[in-house]
């Protein structure tokens, strides 16, 4: 269900009309993220967040993060670049749909880790990468959180998702 409502999302935000035509920005027209982990005490967070290529994102935070609800993003041009490159760079499009257990070729699975699902709109089809961050993948696994870590700190997301609470 949260992937139809993100995707959903996605769809609803206008693309960029500045971004020109044939562009590598142009083709892939929105990025985003859902992940959920909780720690050894329970302690546990849940957060959305996307961003367009014309910079207009959202946050929702759901449980155990520092900002709850909907915040809207604005991302610069540059840092949408450069999450762009990053999927590029790990051949995104290419990667399989699921990195969750040995079957997808997880050569090593850790337990107790969170589980992150990456999207990208890319000539209006939507690719979407379940991850188990417990799945360990040569290349892939460290890829991905270059990604996440990419994604969070370009959107803000990282200082919403802070809960200094705990």
């Amino acid at each position: 269900m949260k992937t139809v409502a993100l995707i959903t999302l996605f769809l609803l935000m206008p693309a960029s009309s500045q971004v020109l035509a044939g562009t590598l920005e142009s083709e892939i027209t929105a990025v985003g993220i859902s992940a959920d982990s909780c720690d050894l005490s329970g302690n546990c967070i849940h957060y959305i967040t996307f961003v367009n290529a014309d910079g207009n994102g959202s946050y929702i935070g759901l449980e155990g993060v520092g900002v709850k609800g909907a915040v809207a993003l604005k991302v610069p041009k540059s840092s949408y670049g450069s999450i762009v490159h990053q999927l590029q760079r790990i051949n995104f499009f290419k990667l399989r749909d699921s990195y969750v257990s040995k079957e997808d070729g997880c050569v090593e699975m850790w337990t107790d880790q969170g589980v992150a699902t990456f999207y990208a709109i890319r000539n209006g089809k939507v690719k979407k990468v379940d991850v188990y961050w417990g799945c360990r993948i040569p290349g892939a696994t460290k890829n991905l959180m270059e990604l996440a870590d990419l994604l969070l700190e370009a959107t803000g997301t990282n200082k919403l998702i802070e809960n200094t609470k705990q």
